[in-house]
């Protein structure tokens, strides 16, 4: 890319700010009320500044940090297996060393992210989510040594710092990020690059801080190659001091995830969640809260009204002071009148607005002696219909490219198993490996999954007393389908599940084994019956259908032991 090109990204990432400016006023208002530590949005606040000097109550902050760390336990806990790898054919499914090579690579895959610091950031995305309506997390190989995979390392970028593009179906494709480092370390991370602006600040003053655009952005009938320049998507850093070109690479996948609460059309690409609908509570809860204080200081130590010269000295102010006055009633305190149980009362309806906008009662699932079990599984329940749009939105726009992504990653640095033959021979079928699809079993999702278990469990509940009466009613039901479907709702490993041919083989020498002693059974009838068993058993014993174990496990051939001297 030429110098034209790097003018021709400032430009468009001044054009995209510009789109963004109807977004930023709000963004501002929401941070100063529910996040000030994010609220570097269109205010620029010098580090260390004291952020919340006119805020009075707590309870927005406290039901948006609610959100966030419940939406973090109940999607993507960080010690639990939240997600599992599946084939989209699912006939590919029913292969245990299919099963076996997906749950490894889901173990590997959740262990390096458990590794990361995937909690931590997740954490802040879900917060801008519930405030902002909007979050980004960006991810990338940690540097290291290792020449193969360092790990995952990844950035929850702040509201306000990057602006976005989508494409034509309505995703977003096109990140650009604006940030500010040193000049020192400009010039240590790009060299000659820099330009000579940064390179002579860099000279003067190597702390001083100077702004660099990073752009990612889908190329243009890319040709796919090992080359960082020919890849899917661009990755341009340029200085926007020197408007030139610092770095020109490429990524394979877009390595920014930019997840929407929900989206409306007069936010266009950003979006609008709970802290946008509790705005105007808010603002009033906390002008409320402000006024009360001012009347509780007022009636705590009221103005005094003093009768002209009534007051001998000046009135003292101090506990246990005495004043001498001329006249009894020279000084006395100027009331307010302020009714607080109006303003409790009103103050709690504000308060219970917000908590309720923010699915305050609706999250708090802990268990305690109060909760039992199906109690809780109710309350994740009403949380998945309470959220399942957002839910639906999130995987698809947060979660889903998030392990595409990191898959990826590890597959190209050779840190997942070979693919098994029947993949393998897929691969050379078709061109290219078959396609993964991502199934969530976080607490909610599991939630979700409940249902059918609870469907099953019902359905033989009931057909039990039928199926005394006509075994035959059981025909109806693919009973192997509702094992297997209990195994997945739990969360069952594929180690532990059986290939279904190795099943079917099983069945069949069993029954195969069932059918030859039921023959030999009605062979033994016959010749009792008869009165010729000597010579049976002398045409059995060879073979060892007599034995001790036989006539202990109580099979056909232990009444056929009973008739022979000593066979018992």
């Amino acid at each position: 890319m030429s110098e034209t090109g790097a003018v021709t990204l400032l430009k468009r990432h001044a054009r995209l700010k510009q789109k963004q400016d109807l977004c930023r006023p709000q963004w501002q208002e929401l941070a100063d009320y529910i996040v000030p530590r994010k609220s570097n949005i269109s205010v620029r606040r010098t580090p260390g500044t004291k952020l919340d000097t006119e805020k009075y109550d707590s309870t927005a902050p406290r039901s948006a940090e609610l959100l966030a760390s419940s939406m973090q336990g109940s999607l993507t806990p960080g010690q639990l297996m939240w997600f599992r790898l599946k084939m989209r054919d699912q006939m590919l499914n029913l292969d245990r060393n299919v099963g076996v090579w997906l749950d490894d690579t889901r173990d590997r895959l959740s262990l390096g992210l458990r590794q990361s610091n995937f909690a931590a950031e997740m954490q802040e995305v879900y917060l801008d989510l519930g405030t902002f309506g909007i979050g980004c997390l960006f991810v990338e190989e940690k540097e290291g040594d290792d020449p193969f995979f360092n790990g995952f390392q990844l950035k929850a970028l702040a509201v306000g710092e990057y602006v976005i593009a989508e494409n034509a179906e309505g995703r977003v494709d096109t990140v650009m990020r604006e940030f500010e480092l040193t000049a020192g370390a400009a010039v240590q991370k790009w060299g000659k690059n820099v330009g000579p602006k940064i390179a002579q600040i860099a000279e003067k003053d190597p702390d001083q801080m100077v702004k660099i655009l990073h752009a990612v952005y889908p190329r243009v009938l890319a040709q796919y190659s090992k080359t960082p320049k020919s890849r899917k998507f661009a990755s341009c850093y340029v200085s926007m001091e020197d408007k030139s070109l610092l770095e020109e690479g490429g990524y394979y996948e877009l390595p920014y995830m930019v997840p929407r609460w929900t989206k409306t059309s007069s936010t266009g690409e950003y979006g609008y969640g709970p802290g946008h609908t509790a705005l105007p509570d808010i603002r009033t809860l906390n002008k409320a809260k402000e006024m009360g204080l001012e009347a509780w200081a007022i009636d705590l130590r009221p103005p005094m009204e003093v009768v002209d010269d009534g007051v001998i000295g000046s009135v003292r102010w101090t506990p246990a002071a005495l004043n001498t006055v001329r006249e009894a009633g020279s000084i006395k305190p100027i009331t307010t009148g302020a009714k607080y149980d109006v303003d409790q009362i009103k103050s709690e309806d504000l308060r219970r607005s917000i908590q309720q906008i923010f699915f305050y009662d609706q999250l708090q699932l802990q268990e305690g002696p109060q909760m039992t079990a199906t109690e809780v599984e109710r309350r994740y329940e009403l949380m998945q219909r309470l959220l399942g749009p957002t839910l639906g939105r999130l995987e698809s726009e947060l979660l889903a490219p998030l392990i595409h992504r990191c898959l990826s990653m590890m597959a190209r640095a050779g840190v997942l198993l070979p693919l098994p033959p029947i993949l393998m021979e897929q691969a050379e079928m078709l061109g290219g490996m078959a396609e993964l699809d991502v199934e969530y079993e976080g607490p909610l999702a599991r939630a979700a999954k409940a249902s059918d278990v609870a469907a099953i469990q019902r359905t033989l509940e009931m057909l039990v007393p039928l199926a005394q009466t006509d075994p035959t009613v059981l025909d109806n039901y693919d009973l192997d389908e509702m094992a297997r479907g209990i195994g997945d709702a739990n969360g069952l490993a594929s180690r532990f599940k059986k290939d279904p041919r190795v099943v079917e083989k099983t069945r069949a020498e069993r029954q195969k084994k069932a059918d030859a002693e039921k023959q030999q059974m009605m062979q033994i009838e016959q010749m009792k019956a008869a009165g010729a068993t000597g010579p049976l058993v002398k045409a059995v014993a060879p073979q060892g259908l007599v034995t001790p174990e036989s006539v202990a496990a109580g099979g056909p051939m232990a009444a056929l032991a009973g008739a022979v001297p000593g066979g018992a």
